[in-house]
């Protein structure tokens, strides 16, 4: 009778999707999944266009007494706009990276 051949383990491949993007903490999965189902409810480029409006308007009325906090807000709308500029492009295809 012929000796059993010990067992050997099959590596399995993994998909070309699950090799090339790294490990990410399961926040940051669930965060992206939210950033995802916002801009399949609304477009970056109304979106965009919706927050500044109410900028705009907040400044009409509180241009004499502006928090002390403004230049941060301001900071932190343009990032927003420049993120939102940068996924318009990339889901029209003409992404710069």
């Amino acid at each position: 009778m012929p000796s059993a051949k010990p067992k050997q383990k099959v590596k399995r491949k993994k998909s070309d999707e699950s090799a090339s993007s790294p490990k990410r903490p399961s926040h940051n999965r669930k965060a992206i999944g939210h950033i995802k189902q916002l801009l399949d409810g609304v477009p970056p480029a109304r979106l965009k266009k919706e927050l500044l409006y109410v900028f705009l308007i907040f400044l009409e009325h509180e241009h004499d007494t502006l928090p002390l906090n403004f230049r941060q807000m301001v900071t932190d709308y343009y990032m927003l706009f420049h993120f939102l500029d940068k996924v318009e492009a990339e889901m029209n295809g003409m992404s710069d990276e």
